[in-house]
């Protein structure tokens, strides 16, 4: 929704809302196919185009800080003056992190080599499926970031680095946009359980 956005009541009798999520069943041509990974990449891409049409200026800001931080300043900077083209931009550099990968001993290019892989970043099986997921994990990852949290240049820095790792903080970062949240039944403040 963004910051800002408030949900109405109404989300959830449409076809994509949440109850839709609950009720999710796999796509025709099963998880992660190459079907499964075109229209993840076109919702992903529809959403950025959205946010690029209602809020140019406030994601503007948050490419600039978001994109600094990720790829340095001046690769940042050059990546927030191609805003309009972002997922084009994200896919490039993804694919040739892939070509790297495919040209280089993963010894050379990978500081984690020999660690057990993480099952969050494992591409499909299917090698279509697999180069449309690197065009679409970077951009899914890089507008709900601003979905969330829009240019709040605290929550922006823990996409990389957390210094902030209290409940309350991220808890209110989402109620400010009218976000889903687990009920808070109660808190700890260091010494003494309080009821909420």
């Amino acid at each position: 929704f963004g910051a800002g956005c408030r949900p109405c009541c109404k989300m959830r009798a449409v076809p994509w809302g949440f109850n839709a999520q609950l009720e999710a069943r796999p796509p025709a041509a099963g998880w992660y196919s190459t079907a499964d990974m075109l229209s993840r990449l076109a919702l992903a891409t529809a959403l950025f185009c959205y946010c690029l049409a209602t809020q140019p200026l406030r994601l503007a800001r948050f490419a600039l800080q978001y994109n600094r931080l990720w790829h340095g300043g001046f690769t940042g900077t050059a990546m927030t003056l191609l805003l309009p083209v972002t997922p084009a931009v994200l896919a490039a550099i993804a694919w040739g992190e892939r070509l790297k990968q495919f040209v280089m001993r993963e010894d050379e290019w990978d500081p984690r080599f020999g660690e057990e892989p993480c099952i969050w970043y494992q591409p499909p099986p299917s090698k279509a499926a697999a180069i449309i997921y690197d065009a679409f994990r970077p951009l899914a990852d890089w507008v709900a970031a601003f979905v969330l949290f829009g240019d709040n240049r605290v929550a922006i820095d823990h996409t990389i680095r957390d210094t902030i790792c209290t409940k309350e903080y991220w808890y209110g970062l989402l109620d400010g946009v009218g976000a889903r949240r687990p009920l808070q039944l109660g808190s700890w403040d260091g010494h003494a359980l309080r009821d909420m």
